[in-house]
């Protein structure tokens, strides 16, 4: 695209040019910025325009339908957005620094973000607090886990209506729409299909070990968390009036996957580091986790730690770097990763008790995170 091309090269060409040669050459380069901003118009003329309207026509977007009318003139929404109570109406605007296409794409980002934020509803802190309650230590940690494994999800059916290039501004302008019922409708097609696949979950997952119960049903926390935010912006959308609750029989089987989690036998293997082995049991009993030293087990631990000891200026520096290994109770390596820690003191020993102190702390915590992985 030239349009930035043309507008960025006007002062530095006109400098090199003086007299009859610099005016000219001054009326070409302007002709240039002008062809460049026609031209950036130019997509937008080769569609059918209706003419200028002081408010959108309001259309249910659809993907066979893309089409973005672009105003020659400032329409009102720039100023004031439209008032339908059908729609949901968003503006963004970017400044021409690079292309206006690039203008585009940040101006039609920026609208969806404005509609977004006027869809924000705090409902969902209540069903939050009532399913934790159903929750035990373990179940949260490893929910929380999968919760940060799901991306956001953008409002279905949310699309760019219409577009104002301000040339004198060097501005582009967006305006995004979002049809209420058509998303709505949207989203329990889309709900509908998650809860037939929990349901299919929830059949395969009824028999066998707690390990191989949870390798079955674990993926379904993700589902959970997908089916949260589409319902959460069902009660966006209708301001809090439409929810899509889950049925008793998915209830059950989001309890059931808790109490798996909440059951869990873990068993650490001794390997000589006494401090370590003792802090990590604390810490992860602490944790809510069951875990022993013997005995059978759903999962087993163990970990080699090696050691570097620097002596410098009267400081001693301990550096541990720990590899951990997580199996199931047939001997299979579901997980491996490692952890490093650093512990400073006067006296070596204290040092090394400081180093096997954070390590335990961040095995604990990255447990969670490697045991999804590894059950997933």
């Amino acid at each position: 695209m030239a349009a930035l091309t043309g507008c960025k090269t006007v002062s530095s060409q006109v400098q090199h040019h003086t007299g009859d040669e610099q005016a000219q050459r001054e009326a070409e380069l302007h002709a240039q910025a002008d062809d460049a901003f026609a031209e950036l118009e130019g997509k937008a003329k080769k569609r059918p325009l209706t003419p200028p309207q002081t408010s959108p026509a309001l259309q249910k977007p659809s993907a066979s339908d893309p089409m973005v009318k672009t105003h020659q003139r400032q329409p009102d929404w720039v100023m004031t957005p439209p008032s339908n109570p059908e729609y949901v109406f968003g503006v963004g605007s970017a400044g021409i620094n690079s292309t206006s296409a690039t203008a585009s794409q940040i101006a039609d980002e920026q609208a969806k973000v404005n509609l977004a934020a006027k869809l924000r509803v705090s409902v969902s802190a209540v069903n939050n607090a009532q399913e934790r309650l159903q929750q035990g230590v373990v179940s949260q940690s490893f929910n929380s886990e999968v919760r940060n494994t799901v991306a956001p999800t953008s409002y279905s059916g949310l699309s760019i209506i219409e577009r104002y290039i301000d040339k004198a501004n060097a501005t582009v302008y967006a305006l995004a729409a979002l049809h209420k019922a058509s998303a709505l409708s949207n989203l329990q097609q889309q709900i509908a299909q998650l809860d037939q696949q929990l349901l299919a979950a929830s059949q395969a997952s009824a028999q066998g070990s707690t390990l191989n119960r949870l390798r079955k049903a674990l993926p379904s926390l993700k589902l959970l968390a997908q089916r949260e935010q589409l319902n959460q912006q069902a009660l966006d959308i209708s301001n809090g009036q439409q929810s899509f609750a889950l049925s008793p029989e998915l209830i059950e089987f989001q309890n059931i996957i808790y109490a798996l989690l909440d059951t869990l036998q873990f068993r650490i293997v001794q390997n000589g580091d006494a401090i370590l082995r003792d802090s990590l049991i604390k810490t992860l009993t602490d944790q809510g986790m069951r875990v022993s030293q013997q005995g059978a087990a759903d999962i087993v631990l163990s970990y080699k730690v090696n050691w570097r000891h620097i002596h410098r200026d009267s400081q001693h520096y301990q550096l541990a770097n720990a590899t951990v290994s997580l199996q199931d109770e047939q001997g299979k390596t579901l997980s491996t990763f490692i952890e490093k820690a650093k512990g400073i003191s006067s006296d070596a020993g204290l040092a090394k008790d400081k180093a096997l102190e954070k390590l335990a702390q961040q095995l604990s915590q990255s447990l969670g995170a490697n045991l999804v992985k590894a059950i997933d």
